[in-house]
């Protein structure tokens, strides 16, 4: 097993138990009709999920900010 498949193991591995983690705590927000919380959870939930899922994204977004502060 080389990195790029343990990365997609962990990936799949993590990413299934927090999607079903997300699904079970937006229902309980949803049924009892906490919307400020849901919206909340929403965020943090898509900012781990971005993090879980595309890993690159958060290397390009440190590299820009890296370039911009001329680092």
């Amino acid at each position: 097993m080389d990195g790029e498949d343990l990365r997609t193991f962990i990936t799949t591995f993590f990413g299934n138990i927090f999607m079903a983690i997300m699904g079970v705590a937006a229902i309980r927000f949803m049924v009892k009709r906490e919307f400020v919380a849901f919206s909340s959870f929403t965020v943090v939930a898509v900012g781990v999920g971005v993090f879980l899922y595309r890993p690159e994204v958060i290397e390009a977004m440190a590299r820009a900010i890296a370039d911009t502060l001329g680092g």
